[in-house]
């Protein structure tokens, strides 16, 4: 499996910009479960190569 999260951008300044947010921390549960949600993305992507060769 390819990894094909550099094709994956948060725009954490952007999130922060649109919801007026002076600074935006962010817990290591959160963290956690971006790193989880990424790796779910990544699959995805893998599979649509695969399945579109």
């Amino acid at each position: 499996m390819k990894n094909l999260i550099s094709y994956i951008e948060i725009d954490w300044s952007g999130v922060c910009s649109d919801f007026d947010l002076e600074y935006g921390d962010i817990s290591p549960e959160q963290t956690f479960e971006i790193d989880h949600a990424l790796h779910k993305i990544n699959e995805v992507l893998n599979e649509f190569i695969n399945q579109n060769r």
